[in-house]
C-alpha cells in the first residue's frame, strides 16, 4: 500500500494553491455528475469514447494504453458502453483473438454533447486571462502534474 506523501507545514502559498485545484476538482466532478445525469456516462466512459473518437479500431489492449488503464478495467468499461449502443466490438480480420472497439454513430454524438457540459464555463474563463496568462497556466499546471507523478511512483516504490 502506497505511504501518504509527506505534507508541508502551514504555508499560505501552497494552501491558497491547493484550495484553488480542490475548487476546480470539484468543478469538474460537478460537470461529470451533470453529465451521467443528462447523458448516462461516466467520466471513464467518456474517455474512453473521447479517445475512440480520435483513434479508429483500437484493441482492448491499446485503449489501455490511452487511457492508462489496466485491460480489466477497459474491458468493463467497453461492456458498459456496448450494452448502451455507444460502442461495438469487432474481430480483427488479421488475427480472430484480437478484439476491435469501434464508435458507433450515437456514441460520437452523445460524446459530442457531454463533452460540451462543462467546457463553456472552462472556455469563458480562459477566454477572460490574457494569452501570456494562459500559457504560464499551462506549464504550471503540466508540470504540477509532473511533480504529482513522480510523487505517486515514489510513494509507490516505499
Amino acid at each position: 500500500m502506497p505511504k501518504k506523501p509527506k505534507l508541508p507545514g502551514k504555508d499560505p502559498a501552497i494552501e491558497g494553491s491547493a484550495t484553488a485545484v480542490a475548487w476546480i476538482i470539484r468543478e469538474i466532478r460537478l460537470c461529470d455528475e451533470l453529465a451521467e445525469e443528462l447523458f448516462g456516462v461516466t467520466s471513464a466512459q467518456l474517455r474512453l469514447l473521447c479517445v475512440l473518437t480520435e483513434h479508429e479500431g483500437p484493441s482492448i489492449n491499446g485503449l489501455g494504453g490511452f487511457l492508462g488503464a489496466h485491460q480489466s478495467s477497459v474491458s468493463a468499461l467497453v461492456n458498459a458502453l456496448v450494452k448502451k449502443g455507444l460502442v461495438v466490438k469487432t474481430q480483427a480480420p488479421s488475427d480472430g483473438r484480437t478484439v476491435r472497439i469501434t464508435i458507433t454513430l450515437k456514441g460520437r454524438a452523445v460524446a459530442r454533447r457531454v463533452s460540451n457540459v462543462g467546457r463553456p464555463l472552462l472556455s469563458a474563463a480562459l477566454a477572460k486571462m490574457s494569452p501570456p496568462q494562459r500559457m504560464r497556466l499551462g506549464n504550471v499546471l503540466a508540470e504540477l502534474a509532473s511533480l504529482m507523478e513522480a510523487e505517486r511512483r515514489a510513494s509507490e516504490s516505499e
